[in-house]
């Protein structure tokens, strides 16, 4: 009788795995003592935004598009407000326009493809590879036209897509690759960070993100033309200026350029600053745990782990993702599944992205056959519980188990 209490699951009025009020996960988002002081400093500078006057000194902006260019390999960077400013500005300095076609995978975030239809462009839909959940090269190729201006490629949660292949079709056809890294701060093929093997790699800043200071993105390439529309993209038309006077505006207009306002400010600029050199050691620490998870999880009935391109020789993590073979566990949806994950860890566990053509209706008879199946059996914890210590990787393998063992025996 007392084993069949302790397998009652949390969610059923059972015992959690996990006591959060004593044993809590670490926090996201994290930072030290200098965000504080830099934010102090951002404060009394008369300098609280791109678009304010000249103090004679650089901005926070200017050292983090500087710091930010040379960790990632990359020659030029532009900081923005959002990481979907990031995505609108380098379609339009690609030159997206109304009645062209942007190839988007079909399983990401929405923001995606709700910037292709802001320029008035359409979305195509494209499938992906189940292994890793990144756009599927044959797909890709088989829905490329002649109205086809770029291709976006996403790498999702804590894999690369096969961007040899990828970049091999973008080749063929002269189209640009515009790879959204906004899950893959730092990860790496072979020797190239991502956002550095097409033509423009773009990165959010968003609270919850690997690299993160609450809100904002980037922009990083190596062409000085598109580096230069970037920057008048994203102001108004306007740059720094080369000849800026102490007290007076610090950038210069260039009317002819339509854009918005999408200037990074200068609090979180400061608060960036503090949070980048942290990001190698703690994508270390994510790398080592995941690896563990994914050991310790092999054991439990029906979970699949994510298989990433042998060339995505470094991963960063986004959200640790595991496919589940659904009758092992007594055919439960995987809402039901990680509702009661859930309970057992005191930590939110959920689906992944639903496929992008069930949030626009005009889309919906896109062929997403992997998006869905892979919507259908895909559960994603968040990044931050893989900074815990070791021995909790246990613990979540374990309310995997539980829950398997739990809904198993209902058949």
């Amino acid at each position: 009788m007392e084993s069949i209490n302790h397998e009652l699951l949390a969610s059923e009025g059972g015992t959690p795995l996990r006591d959060i009020s004593k044993n809590p996960w670490p926090s996201w988002p994290q930072y030290t003592e200098t965000s504080l002081s830099n934010l102090s400093k951002v404060l009394s500078s008369g300098r609280w935004t791109v678009s304010g006057p000249w103090t004679g000194k650089k901005t926070y902006e200017t050292l983090c598009s500087e710091k930010i260019a040379d960790v990632m390999g990359s020659r030029y960077c532009t900081m923005v407000d959002h990481g979907a400013s990031a995505l609108f500005i380098a379609l339009q300095a690609l030159g997206v326009r109304e009645g062209d076609e942007v190839i988007v995978p079909g399983l990401t975030w929405i923001a995606c493809a709700s910037v292709v239809l802001r320029l008035g462009a359409k979305p195509v839909f494209v499938d992906i590879e189940e292994s890793c959940l990144g756009l599927d090269p044959i797909d890709l190729e088989r829905k490329i036209s002649t109205k086809t201006k770029v291709i976006m490629v996403v790498h999702l949660y804590s894999c690369m897509a096969d961007m040899e292949a990828i970049m091999e079709i973008s080749k063929k056809y002269s189209i640009p690759v515009l790879e959204d890294c906004s899950h893959a701060h730092k990860a790496m093929w072979k020797d190239k960070f991502a956002g550095t093997i097409g033509q423009i790699g773009i990165f959010s800043l968003h609270q919850g993100k690997p690299l993160t200071c609450g809100e904002g993105g980037f922009i990083i390439c190596s062409d000085p033309i598109l580096n230069e529309k970037f920057q008048r993209l994203r102001s108004n038309g306007r740059r720094y200026s080369q000849s800026a006077v102490i007290g007076r505006d610090h950038l210069d207009a260039k009317i002819d350029i339509r854009s918005g306002n999408y200037n990074f400010s200068e609090f979180h600029a400061a608060v960036l600053l503090d949070t980048l050199p942290l990001l190698d050691k703690q994508n270390l620490i994510k790398q080592e745990n995941a690896s563990y998870l994914d050991h310790l999880l092999s054991k439990v009935p029906g979970t699949i782990p994510m298989v990433p391109h042998k060339k995505n020789i470094s991963r960063t993590y986004y959200h640790y993702v595991t496919r589940l073979e659904l009758s092992y566990f007594g055919n439960h949806s995987i809402d039901e599944i990680a509702e009661a994950l859930s309970h057992e860890l005191g930590l939110w566990v959920h689906k992944i992205y639903a496929p992008l053509d069930q949030h626009l209706e005009e889309m919906n008879s896109a062929e997403l056959p992997r998006c869905y199946s892979e919507y259908a059996r895909s559960i994603a914890i968040h990044h931050s519980a893989l900074l815990s210590p070791k021995e909790d990787m246990v613990t979540i393998s374990k309310a995997f188990s539980k829950v398997q063992r739990a809904f198993s025996r209902e058949i």
